[in-house]
């Protein structure tokens, strides 16, 4: 008994049509592939998008308060070491007071108050998501303006903007002869 070139399943049909010869068949899976490759393209496109987009968007932030961030941790920094020399030295303990004045102030500075909205692109088209965004952003201006209003309860002076710390930080430390190069 002889099996090369038999039909071992007994599907004489078979050896008639190759696989995957149907034109309905191979359409469906060329057309099934095409979407799916397609769909695939489409997401990584829309991702791709969206990490350009956030980039973007970081890198802007990034520009705008690094600086300010930086400067605000130069003059915490000042009024620190300027605080450190005063404590160390009982003819210079005069000066603590005004000192810690300005430390908590600066402290109580928010960055956002520093930096300038720009104005803000409100389309549906450029922010689907705007709507939730902009809820949670001024949630948390209303936390830090709770926060501003419960730290004034006690003091009996107002908070005073950067410029005007800036100014009584640096005749301060003018009085103490240390220089101040901001």
């Amino acid at each position: 008994m002889t099996l090369i070139g038999a039909d071992i399943f007994g599907d004489d049909a078979a050896d008639d049509v190759a696989v995957g010869t149907n034109p309905t068949h191979a359409d469906r899976e060329w057309n099934k592939l095409q979407n799916e490759f397609t769909n695939a393209g489409f997401r990584e496109g829309a991702i791709a998008g969206k990490e350009a987009a956030l980039q973007d968007g970081f890198d802007h932030g990034f520009d705008t308060g690094a600086p300010v961030g930086r400067s605000l941790g130069v003059l915490r920094g000042y009024a620190a070491a300027a605080l450190a020399i005063v404590t160390k030295d009982a003819t210079l303990q005069a000066l603590e007071p005004d000192l810690r004045d300005i430390i908590a102030q600066l402290s109580n500075v928010r960055l956002h108050e520093l930096v300038k909205d720009e104005p803000a692109v409100t389309t549906s088209s450029a922010h689907p998501h705007s709507d939730l965004l902009g809820s949670e952003r001024s949630e948390v201006r209303e936390m830090d303006e709770l926060e501003a209003a419960l730290g004034q309860l006690g003091s009996a002076r107002p908070a005073e903007g950067i410029d005007g710390l800036r100014a009584r930080l640096q005749v301060l430390l003018s009085q103490l002869g240390l220089p101040f190069e901001f």
